[in-house]
């Protein structure tokens, strides 16, 4: 077969158009189209240390790769996850526990913070929707000096890092548990551990943007009834009560004349005459 000379200069010019192309787009083998960075190979837990094999190398699309982000495999050496990072997601430092934390709880927790686990039920753990990550609030119920129950917020804005033994669960999917572990700091969890040694716990879901602070006076039997049909109720037969005792009384006291008995009978009296007997 011959090949007539603008048939070769098509095919050379055609395979220069193709390497052009390929090298463009940054697909000329190498995958190169900009800065490298290191993502996840595959889903990586909280709490684990981060394998070879859980990574990769690609070129990112853009000029500037994000902030904290790594360019080499060998720079996440024996680091841990601290957060979860998902499939393709870039691996960064803010995610990461600090340079030396061993794989494991330990290193979930915040510098400064302690870990501590409550027992819970389905209702003291808001139903399983307690997980973790989530905030929430903690409430004591207690007895007062008089006796009286008592009940107050003792703790704000609490983070939950495990619900059992498990530090990542599928949050659409709420997960009835016996323990709740969460993290305090030394003070808190000296507050937490008296609270729980004299009265009751109960944890409330708070929304996990929401960074107020509760400071509740608590609330007592009394702010349960105030202003209560039944609380009226009451004070209208414990005020005839009173009246009733005080007529009662005033009977008692008043004079007889001679020769008389009064007979008093509840609120009724009956004089009586005795000089006829």
């Amino acid at each position: 077969m011959k090949f007539s000379m603008n048939m070769i200069v098509s095919i050379v010019a055609g395979l220069i158009m193709t390497v052009v192309i390929v090298y463009s787009l940054g697909l000329n083998g190498s995958g190169r189209s900009g800065p490298p960075i290191i993502v996840a190979a595959s889903q990586i837990e909280a709490g684990t240390l981060i394998q070879k094999k859980d990574i990769k190398l690609i070129y990112w699309q853009n000029s500037e790769t994000p902030p904290q982000s790594f360019a080499t495999i060998d720079a996440l050496n024996n680091r841990v996850a601290r957060q979860t990072i998902y499939n393709g997601e870039p691996i960064l430092e803010a995610k990461l526990a600090p340079v030396g934390s061993k794989a494991g709880m330990e290193s979930l927790i915040s510098m400064g913070k302690r870990a501590i686990t409550v027992r819970v039920n389905d209702v003291i753990g808001v139903a399983g929707f307690a997980l973790p990550g989530s905030y929430i609030d903690i409430i004591a119920n207690v007895r007062d000096n008089q006796g009286q129950s008592y009940s107050k917020v003792v703790l704000n804005r609490v983070k939950v890092l495990a619900i059992a033994q498990e530090t990542e669960v599928d949050k659409t999917k709420p997960k009835v548990v016996s323990a709740v572990t969460i993290e305090l700091t030394p003070e808190e969890s000296e507050r937490l551990d008296l609270a729980r040694s004299i009265g009751t716990l109960s944890l409330v879901l708070r929304n996990e943007l929401d960074m107020s602070v509760e400071t509740s006076k608590g609330a007592k039997m009394q702010d349960l009834i105030k202003n209560h049909p039944l609380s009226t109720d009451e004070s209208n037969e414990e005020k005839m009560s009173g009246e009733s005792s005080k007529k009662n009384q005033d009977l008692k006291n008043a004079p007889t004349s001679p020769g008389y008995v009064d007979q008093i009978r509840g609120s009724n009296r009956n004089r009586k005459n005795t000089e006829n007997e």
